[in-house]
C-alpha cells in the first residue's frame, strides 16, 4: 500500500504551484514533477487536467 496523501493539500499546491508541478511532487511522482517543471504544467493542459482529476480524488487517497 502507498503513502497517504490529502486531496486538500494537493489542490491547494496545485492551485500555487501547479505550473511547476509543485502537487506532482507532493505526491512522489518526481518524474512527472520534472516534466511540468520544465514544460510550465505541459503547456498548461496537464494543470487544467490536474484540476478535474485531484477534485475527483477521496479526501484521504494513496499514492
Amino acid at each position: 500500500m502507498g503513502k497517504a496523501k490529502n486531496k486538500w493539500i494537493a489542490f491547494i499546491l496545485w492551485l500555487l504551484l501547479g505550473l511547476v508541478g509543485g502537487h506532482k511532487f507532493y505526491e512522489e511522482k518526481i518524474g512527472t514533477g520534472m516534466i511540468y517543471l520544465f514544460t510550465f504544467g505541459i503547456f498548461g493542459l496537464g494543470w487544467i487536467i490536474d484540476f478535474f482529476s485531484i477534485l475527483n480524488k477521496p479526501t484521504v487517497y494513496y499514492v
